[in-house]
């Protein structure tokens, strides 16, 4: 049910990394330092779940539950955000996403 809803977002502009679908919310800026924080849409393959990516020093990940998953990094961005979104693709594959959650969860990464 799920993907019928958010699978709208998808489209030609998609991309795959580490097996995961993203889409840019908005436009994405080149330069790490123009970031303080950019969204996609994030198809797991199991589920739509929409992914902040925000420039900071907490280096941590939070996982809130509503309608959708709703997953923020907070890390400081060093690289193009492709090249971080593959770092953390690869951070997400090793947490695996929680299903049915209550409360939200934080970690450091």
């Amino acid at each position: 049910m799920q993907k019928e809803k958010y699978e709208v977002h998808f489209g030609e502009d998609d991309f795959w990394i580490n097996g995961f679908r993203f889409n840019a919310v908005h436009i994405m800026p080149k330069i790490p330092d123009e970031i303080t924080e950019v969204d996609f849409y994030m198809d797991t393959g199991e589920e739509i779940c929409l992914l902040r990516v925000r420039n900071s020093l907490l280096n941590k990940v939070t996982f809130c539950q509503g309608e959708i998953t709703y997953i923020i990094i907070e890390k400081t961005l060093q690289f193009e955000i492709k090249k971080e979104l593959k770092m953390i693709a690869e951070i997400l594959k090793k947490v695996k996403i929680p299903h049915n959650f209550k409360e939200d969860i934080s970690f450091s990464i």
